[in-house]
């Protein structure tokens, strides 16, 4: 399948697949493959030797990024920078299968803030990404970078939707679990 737009680009790359590609990233944080200055390179946000290396070495043969001469590769490389500036943040605490929504509702992060998270346009991502992250890594949540690099990379794809909904079922479901439900609505007379 040829990839059309950043918007069609979750269809290439599964969620097994981008699991996949940020583990390799991780393991090369743990491991010192990707160094401690690449590391807080990456933590600047900024396109510079550490972002091209790993693109070359990780993203590109992984097929994370659109050919080359394609037309929304620069929208992709600046939406993998945010991403891996925020895993060289909070690698240590990547869990495969740790959902972000449960881990958020751990975290104590607001409705509010979940919510600017969820309803944020591509433009406002960014923003909402890094404090998100800002707090589970004060409070050292570990949580799978997968759904959070998914609605980062395909803000604008159909299936995020999907994704934002899962992140927000998994937010309140510890909450009406432990019976904490919203009361209900009080019954008119009929």
């Amino acid at each position: 399948m040829t990839v059309t737009s950043v918007k069609d680009a979750d269809e290439r790359s599964t969620t097994s697949a981008l699991g996949k590609v940020l583990d390799l990233v991780v393991k090369g944080f743990r491991q010192g493959t990707i160094g401690s200055g690449a590391r807080a390179e990456l933590r600047r946000g900024t396109l510079g030797t550490a972002f091209w290396r790993i693109a070359l070495d990780y993203l590109e043969p992984a097929g994370a990024l659109p050919d080359p001469g394609a037309p929304w590769r620069t929208e992709a490389e600046d939406r993998w920078c945010e991403v891996l500036s925020g895993l060289a943040r909070t690698y240590s605490l990547h869990r495969a299968g740790r959902r972000l929504g449960t881990a958020l509702a751990n975290a104590g992060l607001s409705e509010a803030r979940l919510m600017r998270l969820l309803r944020a346009t591509a433009s406002e991502l960014g923003s909402e990404v890094r404090s998100v992250v800002h707090r589970l890594a004060s409070v050292g949540e570990p949580f799978d970078w997968s759904q959070l690099a998914r609605l980062t990379l395909y803000s604008e794809s159909d299936s995020t939707e999907a994704l934002r909904r899962a992140i927000a079922r998994d937010y309140y479901r510890p909450q009406a679990s432990a019976g904490s439900r919203m009361p209900r609505p009080a019954r008119t007379g009929r």
